[in-house]
C-alpha cells in the first residue's frame, strides 16, 4: 500500500503550485536541460541571464549516479563555485535517508556544511525530519579566547538544529488531515529555539480546502533585578492563512492564497532562531487561474496583493514541443509606478 501523504504536500498544493509555478523570475532568459541514460546515469543542468552584484553565479549542473537500487550519489556544482554532494539511500520499509554535504573540505571544516532529511511512511501516518548537523561558515564566527578556545559550543549558532512534520488523519473526519510540524534549535546565546506550524486540510478530486497556523518562541530583550539586558523566550503567535484550489470547469483551475504573517517561518529550515528576533508583519493575497486551452498549450494568470506593495498581476504561457521539451513565456506586470513590466522566456529542453 502506497505511504500516507508527507506534510510538505498534504495541505492545498495544488493551489499552491498553481500560483507558485510557470510565473516570471528574476531572469529574463532561462534554459533547462535534463536526460538520463541507460545505465541510469542522468543529469540536469539550466543557465540564465540572471547576476548578482555584477557577476554570473545562476548556471548549475547536476549529475545522478545510481550505485544499486537503494542508494544514489547526486553531484551538483554552480557559477558560483560552490559544490554539494548528496547521498540519498532507502534505510528500511517506507524510510528513507539524505544526507548532504556542502562544499565538503576535510581540512577546512568551516567552510563547510552537513544537514540531512529522514523521511518515513505508512498508510496511517507520515513523518518528514530535516536537521542541520554542522554549519561550517556559522562556527568559524564563533569568537575565541587568547588560547583559541570557543566561547559557546559549535551548536550555539541559532543554524543547527531539527524538524519533523508529521501527518495523519484527524480521528472521527473523512478526509481531513491534521499536520504538526515541530523545529527546535538554539540561539548564539544559548537560548532554547522553538517553532511549530500546524495545518488542517481537506481534499477531493476537484477540490482542496487547509487551514495553516503556527506558533513559536519569539525572543525579547528586557533588564534583569541588577540592571542587565537579558533575552527572554515567551510562547507567540507566528501566522494563520487559508489556501486551496477549486475546479471551475474540465479545463479551468483556480487557486487561491490568504496569508497574515507576524513572524516568517522558514518551513525547511525551523530550527532557525533569527526568525524569532522580530516580528515582520505582512498581509498577502494570492488568487490564479489555469486554463488548459489544449493538451499542448497552457494559459496561467495571478494576481498578488500585498498590503504595503499593492497588486502585482503576473502572465504565462506554456507549449509543449516536440517529445518532452517545452517553451514558458511569462510577462510580470509591478503596482510600482516606477517599476516597468518585465518578460521572460525559458526553454525547457529533455532527452
Amino acid at each position: 500500500m502506497p505511504g500516507y501523504t508527507p506534510y510538505s504536500k498534504a495541505f492545498a498544493k495544488k493551489g499552491v503550485d498553481l500560483n507558485k509555478n510557470d510565473f516570471k523570475g528574476d531572469d529574463k532568459f532561462k534554459v533547462k536541460a535534463k536526460g538520463k541514460m541507460a545505465s541510469g546515469i542522468s543529469f540536469e543542468c539550466e543557465a540564465s541571464d540572471k547576476a548578482s552584484d555584477g557577476k554570473y553565479t545562476d548556471a548549475k549542473i547536476e549529475i545522478a549516479m545510481p550505485v544499486d537500487d537503494k542508494f544514489k550519489v547526486t553531484l551538483e556544482t554552480t557559477a558560483a563555485q560552490k559544490t554539494t554532494v548528496h547521498a540519498d539511500m532507502a534505510v528500511m520499509s517506507g524510510g528513507n535517508l539524505k544526507l548532504t554535504a556542502a562544499n565538503p573540505d576535510i581540512g577546512n571544516p568551516t567552510a563547510m556544511g552537513l544537514k540531512g532529511e529522514f523521511n518515513y511512511a505508512e498508510p496511517s501516518f507520515s513523518v518528514e525530519t530535516k536537521f542541520s548537523l554542522w554549519d561550517g561558515p556559522a562556527v568559524g564566527k564563533i569568537a575565541k579566547n587568547d588560547k583559541g578556545v570557543a566561547s559557546s559550543p559549535f551548536f550555539h549558532t541559532g543554524s543547527h538544529g531539527v524538524q519533523a512534520g508529521f501527518a495523519f488523519d484527524m480521528p472521527g473526519m473523512d478526509k481531513v488531515t491534521l499536520g504538526l510540524m515541530p523545529g527546535i534549535g538554539f540561539s548564539s546565546k544559548g537560548a532554547i529555539g522553538f517553532q511549530m506550524p500546524v495545518s488542517v486540510g481537506w481534499s477531493g478530486k476537484d477540490m482542496s480546502l487547509a487551514f495553516v497556523t503556527g506558533g513559536l518562541l519569539a525572543s525579547s530583550k528586557s533588564k534583569d533585578k541588577d540592571g542587565n539586558d537579558v533575552t527572554r523566550m515567551s510562547p507567540d503567535l507566528a501566522c494563520a492563512g487559508i489556501k486551496g484550489h477549486f475546479k471551475l470547469s474540465e479545463d479551468m483551475l483556480f487557486g487561491f492564497e490568504a496569508d497574515q504573517t507576524f513572524y516568517k517561518l522558514d518551513q525547511k529550515a525551523l530550527w532557525t532562531t533569527k526568525n524569532a528576533d522580530a516580528k515582520k508583519e505582512s498581509q498577502v493575497f494570492k488568487a490564479g487561474l489555469q486554463y488548459s486551452a489544449s493538451k499542448d498549450t497552457t494559459y496561467k494568470m495571478k494576481g498578488t496583493f500585498d498590503r504595503k506593495a499593492g497588486l502585482d498581476l503576473d502572465f504565462s504561457v506554456k507549449t509543449a514541443l516536440a517529445g518532452k521539451n517545452s517553451v514558458l513565456a511569462t510577462c510580470k506586470v509591478p503596482y510600482a509606478k516606477d517599476a516597468a513590466p518585465a518578460v521572460g522566456i525559458q526553454y525547457n529542453l529533455e532527452a
